[in-house]
């Protein structure tokens, strides 16, 4: 059984520890953005999602960029990377048994969001032009 100062060291919010709550979220917990935030933030990509949508992981965008050119079954096209970050796939197939879908993943801190969309119509127009 924890003792008093474990439990209230579970506690602690916005000191940068990490929480046990925050441990138990798995690689959710790493990041310290709320649900709606991350939806805004893919929003701002260009896609029309919901937060059951996403997956998250610990895995680098390297790791990702990396698993596209080797193993997945169909690599799409890349329309945005930043190996530090961010990387947009358009048209992948990660498996065979899957169908294509455009595949985003985002780095928010110490995990990453990943995101598959299948239905087209959920890509929502840019709102810049294409060159700032």
């Amino acid at each position: 059984m924890p003792n008093i100062y474990t439990k209230l060291l579970a506690r602690v919010s916005g000191s940068g520890r990490m929480t046990t709550d925050r441990i138990a979220q798995g690689p959710r917990g790493l990041i310290g953005f709320s649900d709606a935030y991350i939806v805004e933030h893919f929003t701002r990509l260009g896609y029309s999602v919901s937060y059951d949508q996403f997956v998250f992981t610990t895995e680098s965008v390297a790791d990702f960029v990396e698993a596209r050119e080797t193993i997945w079954h169909k690599p799409g096209t890349i329309v945005d990377l930043d190996v530090a970050g961010l990387m947009v796939v358009e048209n992948a197939q990660p498996r065979a048994d899957q169908p294509t879908r455009d595949v985003a993943v985002v780095s928010l801190g110490n995990a990453r969001v990943v995101m598959g969309v299948l239905n087209r119509a959920e890509r929502i127009p840019p709102r810049y032009a294409a060159t700032m």
